[in-house]
């Protein structure tokens, strides 16, 4: 086989799965990370190749050698010019109509077939075409440019998330993809030695488009981490200067530059509701506070200053929180009282059993926006969590009339979980749908101004489980389904 036929084969195979993990991260900011989210890119991807097995390889029976790679070339140049031209400019927009107008699953089903099958489609022809180019035994080499395919498939999936997004962003790197498909089809015309004019136009425009910025004096600085997108900026607001982080778009942190106090109201409920608690404990040994999301570090650093506190566990997926956070957020190191751990909560909490620690207050602040993630709102995380911690308080996005399912739902999941009670107050309003979301404040005690929760009905049982829950429909249906009238 021709080391140029089986470079095409190592970089297209690098870009499909690689664009696969530019989908994901593109669609997460709007609607959330979810496994229907994953499921239905992953099954368009899988539809896509399906697709090329059969008309890949009807069309290359029906061609002769030299047409085949002249097709291919020209398929692979339409599939990097498809995801430059349509794809980056316009996939964020449509996929927020698709979830307003149709059904969460509906939605990402059509915005996955609409920007991401047909440029797969083209650009998969090139397992037969270029089996059918080789010489000899084609079986021997199909079963070559499988192996290797596969192998830089797994390349593609793992450069692409832990080393192309935090180094390039997730916008540039769906350009570098872009640019590997012409060069794809610049390959295949040196192969069919031909000059590749509109190859090469194409990737002088690329250059020039992907490395145009639209900066802003108020980004302090904007990252991509292999989990979300970090952006921290500065604005003034009635003659006052904030600093805020936003974590895949939406408001995760902000902080009054002069003072350091938290702008968000549901911050400074959960401190009072702290202080509240520690000045009726009878215990006089210094309290031990875990805090679930790191985000900007603001309720630990303002809990951090309390006499009566003695150590902050902060637990956060992300490691690149920490050293963002005291750069350009907080911009000091951490308090001494702080301590990180970069780890998933539902594994940190288990280790934490296992050990026997039990903290005194647990704040888990990990729910953002569109962003909820549903290990964090099972029956299974919250008994754990009532095991931990004597004390429990979430900052939690709902409808503010609570009379959505998944508002329901979650609020029997906590009474299930905590059988001393549920007490919730509502904060503070959200940035989208005319204030019909905001922030909640629940706890597992009684606080300042809070309402003790109570069922609906006696039918009104069901609760989310690790293993059955319908956690991200009800999601869709609160934040882009009807029900929100009056």
């Amino acid at each position: 086989m021709s080391y140029l036929l089986l470079l095409v084969v190592l970089i297209e195979w690098f870009t499909t799965l690689a664009m696969q993990m530019v989908a994901l991260r593109h669609a997460i900011p709007l609607v959330w990370s979810s496994i229907i989210l994953t499921s239905v890119v992953i099954w368009v991807i899988l539809l896509a190749l399906a697709v090329w097995y059969w008309t890949g390889g009807k069309l290359t029976s029906r061609l002769k050698d030299k047409q085949v790679a002249h097709v291919l070339s020209w398929f692979l140049f339409a599939s990097g010019v498809y995801y430059v031209i349509l794809v980056f400019p316009f996939q964020e927009r449509f996929l927020v109509d698709f979830v307003q107008q149709f059904p969460y699953v509906i939605a990402l089903f059509l915005f996955s077939l609409l920007f991401f099958f047909i440029p797969v489609v083209l650009a998969s022809h090139t397992m037969p075409m270029i089996t059918e180019l080789t010489k000899g035994n084609k079986w021997f080499a199909a079963g070559k440019i499988l192996f290797v395919s596969t192998l830089w498939s797994f390349v593609g999936s793992i450069l692409t998330s832990t080393v192309l997004f935090s180094r390039r962003g997730v916008t540039l790197t769906g350009y570098v993809i872009a640019t590997l498909l012409i060069l794809c089809h610049i390959l295949m015309m040196a192969y069919l030695k031909r000059i590749p004019w509109a190859g090469i136009i194409v990737l002088v425009a690329i250059s020039w488009f992907s490395l145009v910025k639209t900066e802003t004096s108020a980004v302090l600085v904007e990252y991509d981490s292999p989990y979300q997108h970090i952006v921290v900026r500065e604005d003034v607001y009635g003659g006052s200067t904030f600093r805020t982080m936003l974590l895949n778009g939406g408001f995760a942190s902000s902080i009054e530059t002069k003072t350091g106090e938290s702008w968000f109201g549901y911050i400074r409920e959960a401190i009072q509701a702290t202080d509240m608690r520690a000045t009726v404990s009878s215990s006089m040994n210094r309290k031990n506070i875990l805090v679930i999301w790191a985000a900007g570090f603001t309720y630990p650093e303002e809990m951090a200053q309390r006499e009566y506190v003695g150590r902050i566990d902060t637990i956060d997926v992300d490691p690149a929180v920490k050293t963002i956070a005291e750069t350009y957020f907080q911009q000091k190191p951490l308090h001494e009282k702080i301590h990180f751990t970069a780890q998933s909560a539902r594994g940190y909490i288990r280790e934490s059993l296992a050990d026997k620690k039990r903290y005194d207050y647990t704040l888990v602040d990990a729910y953002i926006g569109t962003s909820i993630p549903e290990e964090l709102i099972t029956h299974e995380f919250f008994t754990d969590l009532a095991q931990l911690s004597e004390y429990v308080m979430l900052n939690m996005i709902m409808d503010t009339k609570m009379d959505t399912e998944f508002s329901h739902t979650l609020m029997n999941t906590l009474l299930a979980s905590w059988p001393d009670g549920v007490w919730y107050k509502y904060v503070s309003s959200g940035d989208r749908d005319l204030n019909r979301m905001g922030n909640f404040l629940i706890a597992s005690r009684a606080f300042s101004g809070a309402v003790r929760y109570q069922k609906n009905s006696v039918q009104d049982t069901e609760i989310y489980k690790d293993d059955k829950h319908d956690i991200e429909i009800d999601k869709a249906e609160m934040f882009y389904g009807e029900g929100f009238e009056g």
